[in-house]
């Protein structure tokens, strides 16, 4: 049974994942191992720390937590309630994908992962037991459903897609002698794959097991009752990858416990277990997630609620280094910001050291070494290595340059019209790359100025695929969205305001250079173009049919628009192309499922959505994209889902 959830925030200083040097680590990919390799016995655990926020807004009632076995990096959850979604997340709280097990559920309340029937494959075990809508909330039968644990990697996309789950099993699992529980937490033994259910009651609960690995899909299977486990309450828990610990939690206490080798699970929970730290009420919500980490480095948590933070707990008994996400590979432009960053846990803290091609780099002691202003010179191999007196362990990736940055200005305003006081010369910047590109310590000047006086964009600034950025001279992005109206610049443009001597457009003709970090001469421009002589109150603007700029902008032509805030200003700002030309949709069966067919317009871009309910559940993308190559249509293919899907087609 839940406690009503209200919003609720963290402390500010409890989350910091921007400056934290805390590594953790999901990774492992062992399946099981013998008893005598039992290793994780630490008890010791220090104050959790916020790694990120949860702030998608499809997970709101986290329920249940799980580190991955086959992905390093990865955690696995799901909201309390009938909902069919799993979410996989990074260890900063960023959504890597979503799936939907296409099996019905009642009252999901915990997850766990773990070995099955096929050897060599882990499976996320899904608890369906909880009795939420059930006469007196309380159940005599619940659900297991166990899936084939599927590859997913650390690094968050864009876009998360949306997909199913492939191999979905379902087991309906009936308590003893005609008894019914409200239960929320789910353990699975490594050792011996049994399922095990704990039941919400105080101040002992009870602990029923099943092994599922000889049943059939779809089959019952008795639960045997095993023992009353002193612990009152219990929402959550986890049991160590190798099976040495076992870790409950309710709202605001946790214990665990050490398991000696060859010795049961109700055997370990008959001892007295020991304390350890959660954040709890008010901060944590109705906190009912607890994940032990794969390499014993410590243990995760996060609660129900609006935006709730991903805790990490730090082992603090002694361990060598082990790394949790290697270095990556990188490929920046010349002039660009390369970042190499990986996640390594120890205890103590490892120190950090970097080497260049076998060369030491002088003065690098974290983690995370960010190259600005790169050159040809940079090209190369960066090897990081962390050592305590545990042991040492290094990873290494190669930087590679690539060509320029495809950036483009795609609107320049050198003379506002009359009769608005906050208004002033402004231009757009949009990338046409790829990649991201950093443009910290680029610099940008009119034709009458060179490289000595232009003006330095801030550091952090940097622009994604397909991204507009606004710069505006002397005026707040406040007054700038107030001048061309709040509901017609978008809202995620960025807004950068600039000002210095001699940088204000002239309207007798002007022109506009941007450099990047690495430029030297003045010659060394990314971008150089000119305009002529103003028309008062009308943008210069780039013209995506042509890819030419310096037409002036026209009233309903590429997204042009008349600003709010006067009678005269015309232009486009955070936009440089008309709007989507919306398809017309077509569904047809194909022996494999449905062909989902829509009409095109070349250079578009068409991305399929899906969801199962429209009345609660927001569109997700599938994955699957489209650029039209001309005006001849496309499709997507999709198999039939066995529950009821929806599908829309969405066009950038």
């Amino acid at each position: 049974m839940k406690t009503p959830r209200s919003r609720l925030f963290p402390p500010l200083l409890r989350y910091l994942p921007s400056t934290r040097s805390l590594s953790v680590s999901l990774a492992g990919l062992i399946l099981a191992v013998a008893p005598s390799a039992f290793s994780s016995t630490c008890t010791s655990f220090s104050p959790g720390i916020g790694l990120g926020m949860v702030d998608f807004t499809t997970l709101k009632e986290a329920s249940g937590l799980a580190a991955s076995a086959r992905n390093a990096g990865v955690l696995w959850t799901h909201n309390d309630g009938s909902g069919k979604k799993v979410f996989a997340l990074n260890t900063d709280a960023q959504l890597l994908a979503r799936f939907d097990t296409g099996t019905k559920v009642d009252d999901v309340e915990d997850i766990a992962v773990g070995p099955g029937p096929a050897a060599g494959v882990n499976y996320i075990y899904l608890a369906d037991t909880g009795g939420a809508g059930q006469a007196a909330e309380v159940r005599s039968q619940v659900r297991i459903v166990r899936i084939p644990e599927p590859a997913v990697s650390a690094t968050a996309p864009a876009a998360p897609p949306s997909t199913d789950f492939t191999g979905v099993e379902s087991f309906l699992l009936t308590y003893p002698d005609g008894g019914s529980f409200d239960a929320e937490t789910l353990l699975l033994d490594p050792v011996t794959s049994d399922v095990l259910i704990l039941t919400k009651e105080k101040p002992v609960c009870r602990l029923y097991r099943a092994n599922l690995n000889a049943a059939a899909n779809g089959a019952s299977v008795p639960l045997a009752f095993v023992a009353n486990v002193a612990f009152s309450e219990p929402s959550g828990g986890d049991i160590a990858m190798d099976g040495s610990q076992i870790a409950l939690r309710n709202e605001n206490a946790a214990m665990i416990w050490n398991r000696a080798a060859g010795e049961s699970v109700e055997t370990a929970l008959a001892r007295a277990g020991v304390s350890i730290p959660v954040i709890g009420t008010p901060v944590e919500p109705n906190g009912e997630a607890l994940a032990l980490m794969r390499d014993g480095s410590g243990y995760m948590t996060v609660s129900e609620g609006e935006s709730p933070i991903l805790y990490f707990f730090e082992s603090q008994c002694p361990r060598p280094p082990s790394i949790v996400s290697p270095l990556s590979d990188q490929s920046v432009s010349a002039g660009g910001t390369a970042t190499f960053s990986a996640q390594i846990s120890g205890s103590p803290a490892p120190a950090y050291s970097w080497k260049f091609n076998g060369t030491p780099i002088e003065g690098q002691t974290g983690s995370t070494l960010t190259l600005t202003a790169v050159t040809a010179a940079s090209a190369g191999t960066y090897e990081l290595t962390a050592a305590n007196d545990q042991g040492n362990i290094s990873t290494s990736a190669v930087l590679t340059i690539g060509g320029a940055a495809a950036l483009r200005v795609t609107e320049i305003m050198s003379q506002a019209g009359p009769g608005n006081a906050n208004s002033a010369d402004w231009w757009e910047l949009s990338s046409f790359d790829t990649r991201p590109v950093s443009l910290a310590g680029w610099k940008f000047n009119d034709d009458g100025g060179g490289l000595a006086t232009a003006f330095t964009l801030p550091a952090g600034l940097s622009i994604a695929p397909g991204e507009s950025i606004i710069f505006v001279e002397e005026l707040t992005a406040a007054q700038f969205r107030a001048w061309w109206g709040e509901a017609a610049v978008p809202a995620s443009v960025q807004i950068v305001t600039y000002s210095g001597s001699g940088l204000a457009f002239s309207a007798n003709g002007d022109g506009l250079r941007l450099w990047n970090a690495a430029a030297s001469a003045d010659a060394d421009t990314v971008v150089s173009i000119d305009f002529g002589n103003a028309t008062e109150g009308v943008t210069f603007t780039y013209d995506p049919a042509t890819q030419q700029f310096g037409s002036l902008s026209q009233q309903g032509k590429n997204g042009a628009f008349k600003a709010a805030g006067t009678a005269t200003d015309i232009g486009s700002p955070g936009l440089y192309r008309a709007a989507a030309v919306i398809p017309d949709v077509t569904i047809a069966p194909i022996p494999t499922g449905i062909r989902i067919g829509f009409t095109t317009v070349a250079g578009q871009i068409y991305e399929l959505q899906v969801c199962d309910d429209l009345g609660t559940e927001p569109w997700s993308p599938t994955g699957d994209v489209f650029t039209a190559p001309d005006n001849n249509g496309g499709f997507f293919e999709k198999p039939v889902s066995a529950t009821r899907r929806f599908y829309r087609i969405g066009v950038r």
